[in-house]
């Protein structure tokens, strides 16, 4: 089952390009060791919870992608993302919270992954 999750939040100035180059990455699959090296910048916390976040997917899926980045957008240093995901994303969206308020986003938006189609 598909399930849809839109993601919205504002980024600090210092970290712009790294939102837009994680974003563009994880839209064309990058994951593995690439994705966990991303969050090295913010600090163990950060790097620790994205690996338990791979290792949630990694045990649901079995090889395939447990949630798959359909889109992203930017305007200016707000950035939207759609998450397509089953019925994993309900463990993990509080996860993916606490992963990006660690990395120092603002206005985090998470929509209801019930009701939403992106």
């Amino acid at each position: 089952m598909e399930i849809y999750v839109d993601i919205k939040f504002t980024s600090p100035g210092q970290d712009l390009e790294f939102w837009a180059q994680l974003a563009e990455g994880l839209c064309n699959h990058k994951r593995g060791a690439w994705l966990e090296s991303q969050f090295d910048r913010f600090g163990k916390g950060a790097s620790s919870l994205i690996s338990d976040i791979m290792d949630e997917c990694d045990k649901s899926n079995a090889g395939s992608e447990a949630l798959i980045f359909e889109s992203w957008e930017r305007d200016g240093n707000q950035f939207e993302t759609c998450v397509n995901g089953g019925w994993i994303i309900f463990d993990l969206l509080p996860k993916i919270r606490q992963l990006l308020e660690l990395c120092g986003v603002q206005d985090l938006y998470i929509d209801d992954p019930e009701d939403n189609e992106c």
